[in-house]
């Protein structure tokens, strides 16, 4: 997808996606914003992740024209995006840990405030 202005590629994905999955991950429209949403819920949202996948951007309309998004789907079919490069190092760090477990997990991200920024929050993730 791309018009020169504005392209996005999936990269990187936690399995092998469908044509229709990627084009769904790609477009973010039916994605919930992470972001936003952390914001309302103070007990953090819950994904009961099926898989994630790592979406490289282009955009000549923004401030950083290259960057990355990260789409965590839930099993239920729910997507939720973020740019939080610690919310999805923090994920593959759980994700890897128990990658050879037979627990069934999920995460619930979170907002935490900035030790070193007063004032400014971070998205993580714990495993539940």
């Amino acid at each position: 997808m791309g018009n020169g202005e504005y392209s996005a590629k999936v990269v990187e994905a936690t399995r092998e996606l469908t044509g229709k999955e990627r084009v769904a991950i790609k477009m973010f429209t039916d994605a919930y914003q992470l972001d936003e949403i952390t914001q309302n819920y103070e007990d953090g949202v819950l994904i009961n992740v099926d898989y994630v996948a790592k979406v490289a951007v282009h955009n000549e309309k923004s401030d950083n024209k290259d960057y990355n998004k990260y789409i965590y789907v839930d099993k239920d079919g729910t997507m939720y995006v973020s740019g939080s490069e610690t919310l999805y190092r923090t994920y593959q760090e759980i994700a890897e840990e128990m990658e050879d477990e037979d627990e069934d997990w999920a995460i619930k991200v979170i907002r935490k405030e900035s030790s070193n920024y007063k004032g400014k929050y971070f998205l993580t993730c714990v495993i539940v």
